[in-house]
């Protein structure tokens, strides 16, 4: 059992191509679609028609910012990796940059 499970708040996770991963009961009570009948299901289906472009700005800029930011850091010789807890319990994107001792 976890706090985002019980909350009142509406709690969404989705993967990048816009498909949701989760969803809590404040979701359902929000919504009022059980997890059965979005999970896996687009985005879209929740955000209004008149939103619907901002939306799909945003999944694609935030792709690309991901992207860029990947390759950055592997430019300058360093790893990037993603941690979770699991499914529902949130990811963290983690990176590290070798130690410059010499600056020319």
């Amino acid at each position: 059992m976890t706090i985002v499970e019980f909350s009142d708040d509406g709690i969404i996770t989705r993967e990048l191509d816009g498909r949701i991963r989760t969803w809590n009961k404040g979701a359902e009570k929000i919504f009022g679609y059980r997890p059965d009948e979005v999970i896996g299901k687009h985005i879209s289906l929740l955000v209004p028609d008149e939103l619907l472009a901002e939306e799909t700005n945003l999944l694609e800029r935030l792709t690309f910012g991901l992207a860029l930011f990947k390759r950055v850091i592997e430019v300058h010789g360093g790893n990037i990796w993603v941690e979770s807890g699991g499914v529902g319990m949130g990811s963290c994107f983690c990176f590290e940059l070798p130690l410059v001792t010499e600056v020319t």
